[in-house]
């Protein structure tokens, strides 16, 4: 498997697959996309959304169905979260049945109170209105 930055020639393929899963669609230049593949086959991508405070969120994580519980999407957080500089907060909106794994990842509970960037409070929004499975609001703690 190798791990890597996002092209922009890798766009389409990143948001087809997030288009197939109704997830947002990533914009290269205001986003760090990480792309999980081997050979042609791109079976595994997130991003790191950089937020008008200077926070940032950990979003649109996918690894194809076949491919699941390898560690993929781990590698892929860890990845991600190493762009993030330190001190920086890091927001993650995950389906509530990923909350253990995100947890083991350095993630912990978060209120959502009017403190909360404008963009992330939109994303709750969309998230609550697009999908049947409850979502949850995480930070991670460092």
């Amino acid at each position: 498997m190798m791990l890597r930055k996002a092209l922009p020639a890798d766009m389409d393929r990143v948001n087809n697959i997030y288009k197939q899963i109704e997830f947002l669609p990533s914009v290269y230049e205001k986003e760090y996309v990480a792309v999980a593949e081997e050979g042609n086959n791109l079976f595994g991508v997130g991003r790191l959304i950089t937020l008008a405070d200077d926070s940032y969120e950990l979003g649109g994580m996918y690894v194809d169905e076949s491919l699941r519980g390898k560690g993929i999407a781990r590698a892929i957080v860890m990845h991600l979260l190493q762009q993030a500089p330190e001190g920086r907060t890091v927001y993650c909106i995950p389906f509530a049945h990923l909350e253990g794994f995100y947890k083991s990842c350095g993630f912990g509970d978060a209120e959502i109170s009017d403190a909360l960037p404008a963009e992330i409070k939109q994303k709750i929004g969309y998230c609550n209105q697009t999908f049947a499975a409850k979502t949850l609001l995480l930070k991670l703690i460092r």
